[in-house]
């Protein structure tokens, strides 16, 4: 049997300000979401009482999509980004979740602004770039 093999390519870009523009929005938007999912996962966590009441389970990708979604309902500022872009940051964060108790390292932690590596990913779908 073959394995699959993932490719990464590294670029360096000089976007203009249009571009940057965009890329901080996309940026902003996967912290902001990050955030939100860690919050969540802490409240649930200090209060279960209450928060078995809401529908979300930190350890599951896909009811980290689901809440994600609910985000953008509640905030304007998400629309304006991809919507691939915030499906993926709930999947990276509920896949954070489930390795931190298989590998018993440490804990999620909050993303920070003043990080110097800022990063979200892109799907290409329909050749849009």
């Amino acid at each position: 049997m073959e394995k699959e093999v993932n490719k990464s390519y590294k670029y360096r870009i000089y976007p203009d300000f249009k571009q940057e523009q965009y890329l901080f929005r996309n940026i902003g938007a996967t912290r902001f979401v990050f955030n939100q999912l860690k919050g969540m996962s802490d409240f649930q966590y200090k209060y279960p009482c209450y928060g078995n009441s809401i529908d979300f389970n930190p350890f599951n990708k896909y009811s980290c999509i689901k809440y994600s979604k609910k985000l953008k309902d509640c905030f304007d500022t998400l629309n304006d980004v991809d919507a691939t872009n915030i499906q993926n940051t709930a999947k990276i964060f509920g896949q954070a979740m489930l390795n931190t108790i298989k590998s018993g390292f440490g804990f999620v932690k909050f993303k920070s602004r003043k990080n110097t590596v800022q990063s979200f990913s892109i799907r290409n779908i329909n050749n849009r770039w």
